[in-house]
């Protein structure tokens, strides 16, 4: 083969090979540039966009932060006129901000009304605008302000009631979206807009506290229309488009009105379980990925930025959607015109060499010599040529010259940038020097990663002064808990230093704390990936104990994985010990109560067998029970036993106070000789404990629910009055129950149960066949103020020897359970204890109490427990 066809040949297919390369690798790169910085201005809009919202949030808090702070002396207003001032102000800020719909105040009931004794029950004042939408489009003008008040959740108390949110957490809150109409202030929100009136609003709650005590909350209705214009004109790209989303993901504004109120799993269900959205919104990340858009038919970059309003933990979160091809447009434009301009070029340089090589004769040796050189990577000045002759070989031999003249410049230039001159300066070869371009280009990348990391630089200089000036103490660990920094005030707060730290204990931090539990914290961290918090007794240096409240948190990087882990610790010394105090006082209360409850010996004196389980929830208890001798009982001669189980309001001290006070009425009434059965004992309990609480509001309930009898030893005739309590009589062999009173007997007052097995019994106990249970029970009212008062009824009941009473307090069967999350209820509850009943009192007390733990589970329990069971 000839040499200028071996020329030809080799030349032009190692050109096009290193041509194709270049430019495909080339074409990738700036497709992936493209798409990236596509990425980070969709990123970038989404961020703007979620403070431009946060600020409209924020501004509305704060003007109901204002609202709020005006009532902070509402105990130094005269009684008289504390509704009028605050309406007033209620009303000033609806009519001056035009953007309200409504405001309102809610008062604590029990701080409105002091003589009002539930944890529940609020006064309510309300301002609104009747027909909020008529209002906008007319500017405001003419606009009919309404305004309502009422007392509500005096009954019933909903956990999930914002009220009751922001009472328990004594945080702001804002409500998530919903569609409500004021031309019919009766109707519920919605979640979807079910009439034209209807309006997307939400709602900003600010907690009331004066002197450090929650007395109500104040907020305000705004609409959420605004937004809509807003979202509308974001389109940093074609055919991209905004949404902005509630807490719960549901959408607040959108590009299609229509879609206003509907959860995203809806619009991106596939794309709403894979990536986990609601999830993210609510704990206020930023996040995105591309995904198939049915709005463009096409694919799509969404990007998610968190928007976090004011105080409260409940952030909202803006998206922004891209179509893809709209993105790459530009990329594909230069790509095929690069592969254009390089099948021009490849034909061209054909031409050339193929002319060229007609007249090559020695001169290639030395040009194939150079070139050799310059593919092994060698640049050096003495390959220039100087062109011996003006034809084809003089041009070759100049553009060799040219050529090696450029690479050197190229190269000079790319190591002026590897030894950090990022300002050398540097001219293209050409308008195709596509190298010459990818260095320009990695030196624009690399001057704005160098301004990256001096942000972040200046940050983490910020964070290390707040770790320096903060009273609590940090310290930084390595994913595996390896101490690696600590703060100063560590040191002031244990007296060590890091280094003694390390040199007395070790490096990790399993062994410098001294909390029993701690691998398991650290190891929950590190599994869970969430804070944890625990509380350790400590020794100092200067060995003083001190408590100390940590939390421990891991920093995870972008593929959620853990690099630090960063331990705070706060000195709580202080209120252990107030809480330590406050705890011995409430046990040296429940040491008198124990002591005014009546002796157990006067059971054990008068019936064979008995047993009483006694389990407060709290210290001190509610629930209490009493008994008394008595000689003569009005028209009755001989040994009476009057005994009882009540219920009081409440638990805790509250209900202590109120047990102690039934028990010394209850002592002061039987000493009197005209009581003559247990329904005149609790007539006058009634009229005691009313006057005792000295309120006309029939809706208090401070009192208690009782069962009590009085038993005649000789006789053993039983009498029987109860307020809600029932007594519960077994009798064996069948044996009907005598009743000797003359009150009609029908099912709702004394009833007869069959035993059945309960399907979640927790104990495999069955009583005898013979064994028969009555149930009689009280009057539906309790001691105390009722709505609708009568004469409570009293029983007679004839027992015999072997019989066996049960009294017992709602404490038990209204215990919650762990595995069924449910109320054991009463029927279990008797169906327990007939199946308990055929053992000895000791053990039927064991059975009630193991069954009780066994249901309870891990539960909190729920009320005072008492159950006191006889035999005759």
């Amino acid at each position: 083969m000839k040499l200028n066809t071996k020329m030809l040949l080799y030349i032009i297919t190692t050109s096009t090979i290193i041509f194709s390369t270049g430019i495909g690798y080339i074409t990738f790169r700036y497709k992936a540039n493209a798409l990236n910085e596509a990425k980070n201005t969709a990123d970038a809009y989404s961020r703007e966009y979620s403070n431009i919202i946060k600020a409209s949030l924020d501004n509305e808090f704060g003007v109901c932060r204002g609202m709020t702070q005006s009532l902070f002396y509402y105990d130094k207003i005269d009684k008289q006129n504390q509704d009028s001032i605050h309406i007033e102000i209620m009303k000033n800020v609806l009519l001056k901000n035009n953007n309200f719909i409504a405001t309102f105040l809610q008062w604590d009931y029990s701080k409105y009304n002091p003589e009002y004794k539930k944890e529940h029950g609020r006064r309510r004042f309300i301002y609104y605008k009747e027909n909020p939408l008529f209002a906008s489009k007319n500017n405001n003008k003419n606009i009919e302000i309404k305004f309502m008040e009422g007392i509500v959740d005096t009954s019933d108390y909903d956990p999930e009631n914002p009220y009751y949110i922001v009472k328990n957490n004594h945080k702001e809150f804002i409500i998530n979206p919903y569609f409500y109409s004021y031309n019919n202030v009766e109707n519920m929100p919605e979640e979807q807009k079910t009439s034209q009136d209807a309006i997307l609003e939400t709602t900003i709650i600010i907690p009331i506290f004066i002197n450090n005590e929650f007395h109500g909350i104040a907020g305000c209705d705004i609409p959420l229309n605004h937004f809509q214009k807003i979202i509308s004109e974001i389109k940093p790209y074609a055919q991209s488009y905004a949404f902005l989303l509630g807490n719960n993901g549901k959408l607040v504004a959108h590009p299609n009105s229509k879609k206003l109120g509907i959860p995203i799993e809806e619009i991106l269900k596939t794309e709403s379980e894979k990536y986990n959205i609601i999830k993210k919104i609510q704990n206020g990340e930023q996040f995105s990925f591309l995904t198939h858009d049915s709005i463009t038919n096409s694919s799509v970059y969404i990007t998610f930025s968190s928007i976090k309003i004011a105080n409260t933990t409940t952030p909202w979160s803006i998206a922004i959607a891209v179509p893809v091809d709209i993105i790459m447009q530009e990329a594909n434009i230069h790509f095929y015109t690069s592969i254009a301009v390089g099948i021009v070029g490849l034909l061209f340089l054909t031409f050339i060499i193929w002319i060229i090589s007609k007249s090559i004769t020695k001169p290639i040796i030395r040009i194939t010599k150079i070139l050799e050189n310059l593919s092994q990577g060698k640049i050096d000045n003495s390959f220039k040529l100087e062109p011996t002759s003006k034809d084809e070989i003089g041009e070759m031999t100049l553009s060799a010259s040219t050529l090696i003249e450029g690479l050197i410049r190229t190269s000079t230039f790319a190591k002026k940038i590897g030894e950090g001159d990022l300002n050398a300066k540097y001219t293209l070869l050409g308008k195709d020097d596509t190298l010459g371009k990818s260095l320009i280009d990695m030196r624009k990348k690399l001057k704005y990663s160098n301004k990256q990391i001096e942000a972040k630089n200046i940050e983490l200089e910020k964070l290390s002064l707040v770790a320096r000036e903060t009273d609590n103490a940090i310290i930084i660990l390595n994913q595996d808990a390896e101490i690696e920094w600590a703060n100063e005030a560590y040191e002031k707060m244990f007296g060590f230093s890091i280094s003694e730290l390390k040199e007395k204990y070790g490096t990790n931090l399993s062994n410098i704390s001294e909390n029993p539990d701690i691998e398991k914290h650290i190891q929950q961290c590190i599994s869970t990936k969430k804070s944890v918090d625990y509380i350790t007794l400590n020794t100092t240096k200067q060995n003083k104990k001190i408590w100390v409240h940590t939390i421990l948190t891991p920093i995870l990087n972008s593929k959620n994985i853990i690099t630090r882990l960063i331990a705070i610790s706060s000195d709580i010394t202080e209120i252990k010990l107030a809480e330590q105090n406050v705890k011995d006082s409430i046990v040296y209360a429940s040491r008198i109560q124990n002591a005014i409850l009546p002796s157990q010996d006067i059971f054990s004196n008068y019936f064979s067998d008995y047993f009483v389980l006694f389990k407060p929830r709290d210290i001190v208890s509610g629930d209490f029970y009493w008994a008394k001798k008595v000689s003569n009982f009005g028209e009755n001669t001989g040994e009476h036993i009057i005994f009882a189980v009540a219920d009081c309001t409440g638990h805790g001290v509250p209900g202590a106070f109120v047990s102690m006070l039934g028990i010394s009425m209850l002592n002061e009434i039987v000493n009197r000789d005209e009581i003559t059965s247990p329904s005149n004992i609790l007539e006058e309990l009634r009229i005691l404990i009313k006057n005792s609480f000295k309120t006309d509001n029939y809706k208090t309930s401070d009192g208690m629910d009782i069962s009590l009898c009085a038993f005649d030893v000789n006789t053993k005739k039983i009498q029987f009055a109860g307020a809600y309590n029932s007594l519960l009589v077994i009798k064996n062999n069948n044996k009907k129950l005598e009743i000797c009173s003359n009150k009609e007997i029908t099912k709702k007052n004394i009833r007869k149960i069959d035993y059945k097995p309960t399907v979640l019994s927790t104990i495999n106990i069955f009583p005898d066949n013979n064994i028969q249970l009555y149930e009689i029970r009280g009057n539906r009212q309790p001691i105390g103020k009722h709505l609708r008062e009568t004469d409570f009824n009293n029983y007679t009941l004839q027992l015999e020897k072997g019989d066996k009473i049960y009294l017992f307090s709602d404490g038990y069967p209204d215990q919650f359970g762990e595995q069924y999350d449910q109320k054991f209820q009463h029927l279990r509850f008797k169906q327990l204890v007939i199946a308990a009943s055929k053992n000895n009192f000791n053990k039927q007390k064991n059975i009630l109490d193991k069954n009780l733990i066994k249901w309870q589970g891990n539960k909190e329990q729920t009320d005072d427990i008492l159950v006191i069971g006889i035999k005759i």
